[in-house]
């Protein structure tokens, strides 16, 4: 997943934060590749192997997936592995105080305003909800 960071300035952040050791890269034996290619090759043409990778590695070490996309979200509750999008990521960051009902509701309007695919009505949800708290 990593050579999937084609920003640079995400890939520096990301790079820092390994260095620093908040964040640790994980790999692949031989034999856990040959099962990744193998799970690609048995889905339907949807699903990438990178994408494969992140579900084996959530089902092997038992551990929720944090993805926005739907094919593989969909995949992976298939595989009765627990995944969460950025409305969760949203929901953590106000719940532990890293961010204010106001700005969490402000930048989830910013996001929705580029992102249209997201869940309207969740959307709206937590924007009333957090601007009314």
């Amino acid at each position: 997943m990593v050579a999937e960071i084609a920003d640079a300035d995400q890939r520096r952040i990301f790079d820092e934060l390994v260095a620093r050791g908040e964040i640790s890269v994980d790999g692949f034996t031989a034999d856990e590749v040959i099962e990744i290619v193998e799970e690609h090759s048995s889905v339907s043409g949807n699903l990438s192997i990178p994408d494969c990778s992140v579900c084996y590695f959530a089902r092997k070490h038992n551990v929720p997936m944090l993805t926005g996309d739907r094919r593989l979200r969909r995949y992976a509750e298939e595989q009765s592995i627990e995944v969460h999008g950025i409305l969760f990521i949203f929901d953590e960051l106000v719940r532990h105080d890293i961010i204010s009902t106001s700005m969490a509701a402000d930048r989830l309007e910013e996001l929705f305003a580029i992102n249209a695919r997201l869940p309207k009505a969740e959307i709206r949800d937590r924007i009333n909800r957090w601007r009314n708290n």
